[in-house]
């Protein structure tokens, strides 16, 4: 029942172009859309039905409407993606998966350090990528090592007498050991910057000029080292240009929907190859048509990643779309629906293979619900758990303890919401009390930045890691929320609030997903125990 005041709304909307903003009873933004004319579009959503018609879910929770006029159909696509960027609304798209492209990071210090990172922050480094496909970071980061032997650990300069392993196997300069001057770092710096930005031809013009300088003055030693960097560019440049130089890069998309949701997947396309492919689901609500929907996957997609000169997509987008990519690309940008020859075999193609994906996601998610309420029905749960937070705690000797948090969606894991911890209130072995800290922290965040809470925590162990994961819970104030533990030897499973162990027969799939849970919980605590423990020990080497 649509109440008055929105009525009333729908009767003064203006012909005009501009985003609207549909909002549930509780204020929240629930849908961001935006139109050539609001008036139009906005009422779509109100006609009245055929009896044999379902109302969508959106409409049944629409309460409040707010707009935004604009000038253009190209502002209303800026500021609608804008907005969606802000607002995350739950039935708009929403690209999550578990891939995050690296970058090489250059800090801002004295002598500056070049690192592989994942996430960009407000830390005054520079960043430069993100790199498609991961492995180019890499060989990047190792050529840059290499060449210019920037150094990339966390030693302090001046902090050692003697210099560390990269400098001897000349990846390093000997900054931990003072052994080169501010100056001389600052050029190979320079260099480094260069190569990054990709003013290879720049760089190698300044390295021809200053070996040649080097050679008149007689500095053959150092005009010979920069001999040497000049034939590794111009080696690894060579490399590149094998691989098809006359086909530009492009990505592809292909996209099915159905009953309200989409599945779309995304191929990387680098000098005719594919070197990447991502895949998303996603909700794409009925009143919206394809074209709309795939421009708005396109920009939001592309708000992360770089742009490449050509997009190839199934349907014809709106001008405004290669016009917004090209200005932040700073280059023109070609989105194109191709009507034959390769670009359309390539589309049809991942149209296909993402409708095939959707069937089978399809045909697995009644599995998966129902092994959520097999779960419910084990551990007498009050709701099937969709969402499972694991926890492990991993240690050598009692030294660098370390726990993990894993989480798990409708049964699949979700390794963006992995967390790792430091223990830092414990000493020594007493993985009770290791269990409390790390149970504490997390959900004292969860309160103070409104996360999304579980339907379930799972510990790995037993009975005494059970008691000290509920008393940090109560003491936060989530006690409500269900917990288990599931230990190693037999497999026994804890519940709070029931007296009796519930132990499960070997092929139960409760079992098998519990098991699946604890055992990521494992090995993602003990591979960054590991990290931890090899960072000590090159700390620990003689100066």
């Amino acid at each position: 029942m649509i109440s008055h005041s929105l009525i009333r709304k729908l009767e003064e909307l203006p012909d005009a172009p501009g985003v609207y903003l549909f909002k549930n009873a509780a204020g929240e933004i629930i849908y961001i859309g935006k139109a050539l004319s609001l008036r139009n579009r906005v009422r779509q959503y109100f006609q009245s039905h055929r009896p044999e018609e379902k109302v969508s879910f959106l409409v049944q929770e629409v309460e409040d409407l707010e707009l935004v006029v604009v000038d253009s159909e190209k502002e209303a696509w800026l500021l609608e993606s804008s907005l969606i960027h802000k607002y995350q609304p739950k039935y708009n798209t929403n690209l999550k998966d578990d891939k995050q492209y690296p970058f090489l990071r250059l800090t801002n210090e004295p002598f500056p350090r070049l690192s592989l990172v994942r996430r960009v922050e407000p830390d005054g480094s520079r960043y430069f990528g993100p790199y498609i496909p991961s492995q180019a970071a890499r060989m990047t980061l190792n050529l840059a090592q290499k060449l210019f032997r920037i150094c990339w650990c966390k030693e302090k300069p001046g902090s050692r007498s003697r210099p560390c392993l990269d400098y001897y196997i000349k990846r390093c300069l000997g900054v931990c050991a003072l052994l080169t001057s501010q100056e001389i770092y600052a050029e190979a710096v320079r260099r480094c910057t260069l190569l990054l930005e990709g003013k290879q031809d720049d760089l190698l013009r300044s390295l021809h000029e200053q070996m040649t300088k080097a050679a008149a003055d007689e500095r053959f030693e150092e005009a010979v080292k920069i001999r040497d960097i000049i034939s590794n560019l111009e080696a690894a440049r060579e490399r590149q240009k094998m691989i098809k130089p006359q086909l530009l890069d492009q990505d592809v998309f292909g996209c099915y929907r159905e009953a309200g949701t989409a599945l779309i997947l995304v191929f990387n396309r680098r000098r005719g190859i594919v070197v990447d492919r991502r895949e998303f689901i996603t909700a794409a609500p009925d009143e919206v048509s394809s074209e709309e929907f795939l421009s708005e996957i396109v920009l939001q997609y592309f708000d992360n990643v770089p742009i490449p000169p050509k997009i190839l997509v199934p349907f014809a987008l709106p001008d405004s779309i290669e016009e917004i990519l090209s200005e932040k690309a700073g280059r023109k940008v070609h989105v194109v629906n191709p009507s034959r020859g390769e670009g359309k075999h390539l589309v049809d193609l991942l149209s296909r293979n993402a409708r095939q994906r959707f069937e089978t996601r399809r045909a697995s998610e009644p599995l998966q619900e129902k092994l959520l309420v097999a779960v419910q029905q084990a551990l007498s749960l009050q709701a099937p758990p969709t969402r499972i937070e694991g926890f492990d705690i991993s240690h050598l000797g009692g030294t660098g303890t370390v726990a993990s948090l894993v989480v798990f969606e409708k049964g699949f894991a979700e390794k963006r919401e992995y967390r790792r911890y430091h223990v830092k209130t414990v000493k020594g072995v007493d993985d009770f009390r290791s269990i409390r800290e790390v149970v504490f922290r997390r959900y004292k965040r969860v309160l103070q930045e409104n996360l999304k809470r579980p339907d379930l925590i799972l510990i790995d162990g037993g009975k005494g890691q059970l008691s000290a994961a509920e008393d940090a819970l109560q003491e936060v104030g989530l006690s409500g929320i269900p917990l288990a533990a599931i230990a190693k030897r037999e497999e026994e499973i804890f519940v709070k609030g029931l007296a009796d162990v519930v132990r499960l027969p070997a092929d139960s799939p409760v079992r098998q997903l519990l098991q699946r849970v604890r055992d990521e919980a494992h090995r993602f605590a003990v591979a960054f125990q590991r990290k931890t423990r090899e960072a000590g020990l090159r700390k620990k080497r003689p100066h």
